[in-house]
């Protein structure tokens, strides 16, 4: 068997794990997230290499629920955009400690923007500075 079937046939497993975690001991951060991304007038999703993938398929699922996005890799936003005060940026990381990732925290702390980070590294940057952290960990 090779390992790109076994990822595929580990799937079902590794989606009921995950909803038993937002049903579980994640649902505190998931319902404070969710909270968050309804207030905010900006929202921002992004990642940088494998992890942005992840925030292009997360982004329709959100205009779906009514609430649109704006989509920038990690690193043109922040060398390239200005962040409001208020804004919620969803910031996606495997190991939460990309140097982007770090710098982007920089930025948004200084714009005032709201950091939900979604990490396997309990112990990285985006884990311990983002205002609503979902640590992944129990999965890597």
């Amino acid at each position: 068997m090779t390992h790109f079937l076994a990822d595929i046939l580990r799937q079902p497993v590794e989606l009921q794990r995950t909803i038993d975690y937002l049903r579980g001991a994640g649902n505190r951060g998931l319902e404070e997230a969710a909270k968050a991304v309804q207030n905010a007038g900006h929202v921002y999703l992004t990642g940088i290499g494998s992890s942005w993938h992840v925030a292009l398929t997360a982004a329709p699922l959100l205009s779906v629920g009514r609430r649109p996005v704006y989509m920038q890799d990690a690193a043109e936003l922040l060398q390239f955009s200005a962040i409001p005060s208020g804004a919620v940026m969803i910031v996606i990381s495997r190991s939460g400690r990309s140097i982007e990732i770090v710098h982007l925290l920089t930025k948004a702390r200084e714009c005032g923007a709201i950091v939900i980070g979604i990490t396997n590294s309990e112990d990285g940057p985006l884990a311990l500075e983002a205002q609503i952290p979902s640590n992944f960990s129990q999965y890597t």
